[in-house]
């Protein structure tokens, strides 16, 4: 499996790439806005999973979700630490939502890995 990660937290990022590898999942990080637009325009993922809030302390990553909806049709999981940020997510087009701290296991669950 190819998944992209769209998140900008360093320790988050080092929790989901160990825990990731052990279940064999290629992924690929994207730190910021420019950066995940331009991962996901120039490869081909199986699924996406995307913060909240990159760089900032508000939601900021919704059109990107629109964005990406429009031109993807796996699933796409919402992952910020904040509920009502996830809610609005998945209003914006992610199909799938957790917190993140139980990230890797749920993307093992819903996606049979």
């Amino acid at each position: 499996m190819r998944l992209l990660i769209i998140e900008d937290d360093d320790r988050m990022i080092d929790c989901f790439g160990r825990s990731l590898s052990l279940l064999r999942v290629e992924t690929t990080f994207a730190r910021t806005l420019a950066e995940a637009e331009t991962v996901f325009s120039s490869k081909k993922f199986d699924a996406i999973a995307v913060d909240g809030c990159l760089n900032s302390h508000g939601v900021n990553t919704l059109d990107l979700v629109r964005f990406m909806r429009q031109r993807f049709n796996g699933p796409i999981v919402a992952i910020s630490t904040v509920a009502d940020y996830n809610k609005l997510l998945m209003e914006a087009g992610c199909n799938l939502s957790c917190l993140k701290s139980s990230f890797p296991f749920a993307l093992r669950k819903e996606l049979s890995l």
